[in-house]
């Protein structure tokens, strides 16, 4: 299984994935995050601190724009995709919804946590739902949390999958097999 988190920061989510795994040596995990000295002094020293410097996972992680390093389609195609308070402007949500489509692969699950709402700049989850309309991204109904603190700061967790696709599940042996 391959897994990459985008906006990676301390890379909790990432690891979280890592530790529930049952044969996590065989996955590969990817991080980016737009700064790349988060990457350097939060995100590698917990990964570090975490799994050991000789940990038997395949670990890699990137500092820049999400779309500036060029990643390579064919190459970075991911079973789970996993984003979270990437949507917080108008062309973060676009570009949210657009690396789903890139790269995930067939049959795979993206992960995205937001605001519903990002006071000031545009963003949110909401937009993002409008988003996967026209980025051939679909929100799997039923899937997914919203978390409301009576504050006005609704929070939300979707799962996605691109349009068409199959979903997939993970068995307790460690095997992918289709839903």
């Amino acid at each position: 299984m391959k897994v990459m988190e985008f906006g990676v920061g301390h890379g909790l989510p990432l690891m979280t994935v890592c530790k529930c795994l049952p044969a996590p040596a065989a996955c590969s995990f990817a991080g980016l995050d737009y700064n790349s000295d988060t990457v350097r002094e939060k995100t590698w020293p917990n990964v570090v601190g975490n799994f050991g410097i000789n940990s038997s996972a395949a670990w890699r992680m990137w500092g820049g724009d999400w779309n500036g390093l060029g990643l390579d389609v064919e190459e970075h195609q991911y079973d789970l995709l996993l984003f979270s308070e990437t949507v917080y402007n108008v062309k973060t949500t676009e570009d949210t919804a657009n690396l789903i489509s890139r790269h995930l692969r067939d049959g795979g699950l993206a992960v995205v946590a937001g605001k519903d709402f990002y006071f000031g700049v545009g963003g949110g989850m909401n937009l993002f739902r409008d988003v996967c309309g026209v980025s051939g991204v679909e929100i799997l109904e039923g899937e997914g949390w919203k978390w409301d603190s009576g504050g006005g700061n609704v929070r939300s967790v979707v799962v996605c999958r691109k349009k068409g696709g199959e979903e997939m599940e993970v068995d307790g042996s460690g095997a992918d097999r289709g839903a």
